[in-house]
């Protein structure tokens, strides 16, 4: 759920190809779910199954043709879904580690 939806918010910014997907993926360390590049094309494919997105073939040149992905009505409609269920299930985070810095003031300089 929490694959789909992250796609689903990226592609509502703007259409990209898998390439431009994947490339925002391997380079945001704040992301909290790892998503490969073989995964996130075979959940773009489900998606498309789905009715969430649609893709068009765009050719430059004669470099390979890419599919640029845009997000559905439905598939909007599911992103808004999906964003309501994962924030209605998201638990209180724990920290234990971060205790220590209630009390960093105590150690001497």
């Amino acid at each position: 759920m929490e694959k789909k939806l992250l796609l689903l918010g990226y592609l509502l910014s703007h259409s990209m190809h898998g390439y431009q997907l994947s490339q925002i993926l391997q380079h945001s360390p704040g992301l909290p779910i790892t998503l490969t590049k073989p995964n996130a094309y075979r959940l773009l494919g489900s998606m498309e199954s789905d009715g969430w997105v649609t893709y068009r073939e765009e050719q430059e040149g004669n470099r390979p043709s890419r599919r640029g992905y845009t997000v559905t009505d439905e598939g909007e409609a599911a992103f808004y879904r999906l964003l309501r269920e994962n924030l209605s299930a998201c638990p209180t985070p724990e920290f234990p580690a971060a205790v220590g810095f209630d009390f960093i003031h105590a150690l001497p300089a």
